[in-house]
């Protein structure tokens, strides 16, 4: 289902697994005096917030440190603004989470001495990570409650795919600092490895405890959210490639900078930096290694949960389709006015009573029934009032009938009645009810109230009948003498 930002909220359903961002023209248009003030002076805050965070990861090198773990040194990279930004874009909206991370960074970069050319384009890398993990919550409709082990690995592996979009930035900052490549495997390691830990031990938590909340104020604030395009082939499409090409990405960064890393070292004939560049290949190898396994397994559940998410829409869009075929079948036997049966069913209907007639001795009557003076409504009244009268004897026709009965419209002020299993003194009973009840009946037109009568005609089945149509010309033949004989009244086939 696809729904586009100017979709009326009201006339939504509760998606509640749908992507929800909080569209910035709607919370200024339809959002009062105290929800702009306080939404908008929390972001502002936040904002100021990750710049002097920003600033702060510089003043005190928080860049590239280096950790040991199971012997092998990693380097990561404390970059506190991205909680605030990853938690803005997954719960708000992609923007809202991008701004802050854009300004923190190109803050810092100014701060550092970056050009500002150079320091507009490397600002640009936290936000393309967002942005990669807000597609895959757009393509896949994924909660962010995070108490479910699908929503669990979704968030880490988009996590984790983010955070290989956004340290291709370090390019940017170890080329303007020109930094060796020791330097530079040691800022591209730090920050997607920092990055990466930071939402796994922070952001998942932090939204975890704070999704309930946000979603409660979500669903009380739906004027102000644009829901986003969901089930969409391209989005998915889109995401897959995000994913591969974010593998792609680290696999080539880790091989060529930590090569060029061991190589720098190798060239030297100093057995202590030989050593020392052996156990940065070790290093290296091993974290290649775990990283790859971490990727095959999140790989692996995102495949399940394509299929997942594929089989539960297919499984939607084939209950779709068979509500709209059984729509489609019960328009294609229904009148459209009335609701009830029209002339090709009520056909098909009279021809299996017929042909079940012939192969049994089950009685069935036929009536056939017409408004009288019905161009006289019409001409008289207009043609409003000669539909109110049609649907106020299908009406009564339709409390008439039982379960082994039809009732249809055959065509402008004329309906057909077929009983099943019924006699001949049966019959005449039904006939007759039915004209007093709707002789009796009042249709209001304007400030007047409109009489009607009908005439029906009576035929029983008979053996002798040589075909359905002999059956229905007989009925209307004593349809026709009900009018000749002064309308409103009963007359039987002979």
């Amino acid at each position: 289902m696809t729904l586009s930002a100017e979709t009326p909220l009201s006339d939504i359903a509760d998606m509640a697994d749908a992507y929800h961002s909080v569209s910035f023209r709607r919370l200024w248009r339809n959002g009062t005096g105290e929800q702009k003030l306080t939404f908008f002076s929390v972001w502002l805050l936040s904002i100021l917030l990750s710049i002097a965070l920003g600033m702060a990861s510089v003043l005190y090198a928080w860049s590239g440190l280096a950790v040991g773990f199971g012997g092998v040194p990693l380097y990561v990279t404390i970059y506190p603004p991205l909680l605030i930004c990853t938690w803005w874009a997954l719960c708000f909206g992609w923007g809202w989470g991008a701004v802050p991370a854009y300004l923190s960074t190109l803050t810092l970069a100014l701060y550092a001495g970056m050009p500002w050319y150079w320091a507009l384009l490397f600002a640009c890398g936290n936000p393309i990570g967002l942005g990669v993990m807000v597609l895959g919550y757009r393509a896949i409709a994924m909660p962010c409650s995070l108490y479910s082990w699908r929503s669990l690995v979704f968030f880490l592996q988009m996590a984790f795919v983010g955070c290989m979009f956004s340290s291709a930035a370090a390019l940017v900052w170890s080329y303007t600092n020109q930094l060796d490549t020791v330097a530079l495997f040691a800022i591209w390691q730090g920050w997607w490895l920092g990055n990466f830990l930071q939402n796994v031990f922070i952001v998942l938590p932090l939204l975890a405890l704070t999704w309930p909340r946000v979603e409660q104020w979500l669903r009380r604030h739906r004027p102000l959210l644009s829901i986003q395009p969901t089930e969409s082939r391209k989005l998915v499409l889109q995401l897959m490639g995000a994913l591969i090409a974010g593998v792609l990405i680290y696999a080539l960064a880790t091989i060529w900078l930590g090569t060029e890393s061991v190589q720098s070292e190798m060239h030297s004939n100093s057995v202590a930096k030989l050593s020392f560049a052996a156990e940065r290949l070790a290093a290296m190898i091993w974290a290649f290694f775990w990283v790859i396994a971490f990727v095959s397994v999140f790989m692996g559940m995102f495949g399940y949960q394509m299929f997942l998410h594929w089989h539960r829409t297919n499984n939607q869009l084939l209950a779709q389709l068979g509500e709209a075929n059984a729509e489609l079948a019960e328009q294609a036997r229904t009148d459209g006015l009335t609701g009830l049966a029209n002339r090709q069913s009520t056909n098909r209907a009279l021809t299996e009573c017929w042909l079940s007639r012939r192969r049994s001795d089950e009685e069935a009557a036929l009536l056939m029934l017409d408004i009288d003076l019905f161009k006289h409504i019409n001409d008289q009244h207009g043609h409003m009032a000669g539909d109110k009268a049609i649907l106020a004897v299908a009406a009564l026709l339709r409390r008439e009938v039982r379960n082994s009965d039809l009732a249809g419209r055959f065509g402008g002020e004329e309906f057909v009645l077929l009983l099943r299993g019924c006699d001949c003194e049966t019959a005449l009973e039904v006939a007759e009810r039915v004209r007093q009840r709707v002789a009796a009946a009042l249709i209001s037109e304007g400030e007047s109230k409109l009489q009607l009568t009908i005439s029906i005609g009576v035929a029983m089945a008979r053996h002798d009948d040589a075909d359905v149509d002999h059956w229905l010309r007989r009925a209307d033949s004593a349809l026709y003498r009900a009018k000749h004989q002064g309308r409103n009244q009963v007359v039987l086939a002979s």
